[in-house]
């Protein structure tokens, strides 16, 4: 009985830790959303933000904005933090093929890390997103809620509805 409870005790340790970590990723990354078991999307990262995502055992940042956005200070806090970063950067007016295979391949490489992918608002980050569920045949509807549900805007999104076929 008494390890019964050792074992109940500690799941419900681990579920307030995760509780906790989520709570601490939220209040210092806008708009951060779980999408897989080990894939989040966000805006952008506040101050504590990078001390919260390695405190939930995040392996990797993607970051998608142009280095006129901070991208350079932005590398310095995630490695600081003994994350590895990695830049794609998204303008907000289109999406290249190169950029779509960058995702996949990066992806691809850290596969079972944590990864956070990211932008300010996270509207580029859902269109990349998208983007890269069309380069897998996922069918449009599915691909495109995942991208709204992500933060995509109207812009990209439309500009997806028009260009998409080309992944």
């Amino acid at each position: 009985m008494k390890l019964i409870k050792i074992i109940i005790a500690s799941i419900y340790t681990m579920l307030a830790i995760s509780t906790v970590n989520a709570s601490e990723l939220q209040n210092h990354i806008r708009n951060f959303k779980p999408l897989t078991n080990n894939i989040s999307t966000s805006g952008s990262i506040g101050a504590r933000g990078y001390a919260a995502l390695k405190a939930a055992s995040f392996d990797m940042i993607i970051d998608l904005r142009t280095p006129p956005e901070g991208t350079k200070a932005e590398q310095k806090q995630v490695n600081a933090n003994r994350m590895a970063y990695s830049n794609i950067p998204l303008d907000g007016r289109n999406i290249s093929k190169g950029q779509v295979a960058q995702l996949n391949d990066i992806l691809n490489a850290n596969k079972g890390k944590k990864i956070l992918i990211h932008c300010v608002s996270a509207n580029r980050v859902g269109a990349l997103w998208t983007a890269l569920q069309l380069s897998k045949n996922v069918p449009k509807a599915t691909a495109f809620k995942q991208g709204r549900a992500i933060g995509m805007g109207a812009y990209l999104e439309n500009w997806l509805q028009q260009n998409g076929d080309q992944f």
